[in-house]
């Protein structure tokens, strides 16, 4: 079980390169209430299937909306059908805004959908100007060092039992060689 984990968390920390092929540039936007706002995303990537999700001020995550470039369907989510748009073409993905409030705060992720697997942006926060922006745990960049420091210690752990392993193996062997008086 532990060398599947392990399996996981090398071949998921192997792909955050591929993460590189979703871009949303920048990362928070202030937002008066009332006024229209767009977070930008280029994706460079042949898949058709997209989304975007907002990860609310209470880290509840919702689809905001799933559309196919192919067959230039987008379904925007029923919570977010009054004042969101999606303008997209092969190479973006623009979520826009009308008449922002209060609802809206909250970071979006720009994504793609494989098989069974969605990539995502690194993320928008959108803020409204004069409140106070929500405090977040973990940013990208903590939660990036956090796997990683966490694959570095597994693979810490796994490297000394096997070096361990080997080491009562070499004894073992020895003992069995020796012969008793």
């Amino acid at each position: 079980m532990l060398a599947f984990f392990m399996t996981v968390l090398l071949l998921w920390s192997l792909c955050v390169a591929e993460f590189s092929e979703i871009s949303q540039p920048v990362s928070e936007q202030t937002l008066k209430l009332g006024e229209s706002a767009t977070i930008e995303c280029y994706i460079k990537s042949s898949m058709n299937k997209r989304v975007w999700y907002k990860l609310s001020t209470g880290r509840r995550l919702l689809l905001v909306a799933f559309f196919n470039t192919k067959y230039k369907r987008v379904e925007i989510s029923s919570e977010f059908d009054q004042r969101y748009s999606v303008k997209f073409d092969n190479n973006s993905s623009h979520l826009g805004i009308s008449r922002a409030s209060q609802e809206d705060v909250g970071t979006y992720f720009c994504g793609v959908m494989y098989l069974n697997d969605i990539r995502f942006g690194s993320g928008t926060s959108w803020i409204l100007k004069g409140s106070e922006r929500p405090q977040q745990e973990y940013n990208q960049a903590n939660t990036a060092l956090i796997v990683s420091n966490a694959v570095f210690g597994i693979v810490i752990i796994l490297l000394s039992g096997i070096i361990c392993r080997s080491r009562r193996k070499d004894s073992a062997d020895h003992t069995i060689g020796q012969t008793l008086p």
